[in-house]
């Protein structure tokens, strides 16, 4: 482990095209203040290590058993010769995972130092160069480890890199603006314009989090608003209508970026033990989904907001 401050992430991804302009390196910081029902990274969301288990990959608790002789609480069992966990009983010391010789089990936290990050960043300096690339830090909520992220941030930006940030905006003020200074862009999904409803889906209400989107624009940071449609959720003409003339109006932004639905976190979410809050909803068929899109693109360019997808 390299020297220097230190921070929790749970990944890190390289040639990522879709989290800011270019090819990007995406490091996801651990912990979020939000638990959104259709997370597709629930492994982001605690802030505290959650062991994620692959039973098909488990060679077999008669073969191997490394697992089960790691675990000091005994929270490791055997179910039809594969490892399982009792989640109630787990402190999350990850000694199982770090045992396994395969990939059935897996640690969600990863500590890592600034300096670390920044040089596993530059490997595709060449990459950001030739598409206008760069960093993006996503999660969880990066603003949540908010000297480390911006410590990151600065970091980056020594070293001549092009920076965003991934962010609920649920956060402080003076750790939003502390960043900012270092951030060529900030990426923020609008949830929904009813705090209850925003509340009621994500667990927090959205007050915070408009004054801080306002707050960026005021201080001339370069803001990207998306929108994760969530069908009968936050998709309704009249939901989005207010979130275009909030973009509009109190931003000054005329383009936005719609989100469609889809599941990809189901899978982790069975890995972690839990259950998809949103299983009842299905996304919808490729074709179903353009007409639906362009629907609802519609909704924003009524109002003179441009809508991508």
């Amino acid at each position: 482990m390299r020297g220097g401050m230190q921070g929790k992430i749970f990944d890190r991804q390289r040639y990522s095209i879709h989290d800011g302009p270019g090819i990007r390196t995406l490091i996801f910081l651990k912990g979020c203040p939000l638990n959104c029902a259709w997370c597709c990274n629930p492994e982001s969301i605690s802030a505290n290590n959650e062991i994620m288990l692959l039973s098909q990959e488990c060679a077999g608790t008669d073969k191997c058993g490394q697992c089960l002789k790691a675990c000091k609480r005994g929270a490791v069992y055997v179910a039809h010769n594969a490892a399982g966990i009792n989640r109630e009983a787990c402190d999350g010391c990850g000694d199982c995972a770090r045992a396994c010789p395969g990939s059935a089990m897996r640690n969600t936290e990863q500590t890592a130092a600034v300096e670390e990050l920044a040089d596993y960043a530059m490997k595709d300096a060449v990459f950001y160069k030739q598409s206008g690339g760069g960093v993006t830090l996503s999660g969880g909520e990066p603003l949540l480890q908010d000297v480390f992220c911006t410590e990151l941030l600065r970091a980056f930006k020594q070293k001549g890199l092009n920076t965003a940030v991934e962010t609920s905006a649920f956060c402080g003020r003076d750790e939003l603006l502390a960043a900012a200074p270092f951030a060529d862009l900030f990426i923020v999904d609008i949830k929904h314009m009813d705090s209850g409803q925003h509340e009621k889906y994500t667990g927090v209400g959205n007050e915070r989090i408009l004054q801080n989107i306002k707050k960026l624009a005021e201080v001339n940071a370069k803001v990207e608003i998306r929108v994760p449609l969530i069908p009968g959720i936050n998709d309704s003409p009249e939901n989005l209508k207010l979130t275009g003339e909030f973009a509009k109006h109190e931003l000054g932004l005329n383009r936005i970026t719609l989100l469609p639905y889809h599941r990809l976190g189901q899978t982790k979410y069975e890995q972690l033990g839990k259950e998809y809050p949103l299983a009842r909803i299905q996304p919808a068929a490729p074709q179903e989904e353009r007409e639906y899109m362009e629907s609802r693109r519609q909704v924003f360019s009524a109002l003179g907001v441009s809508a991508v997808y």
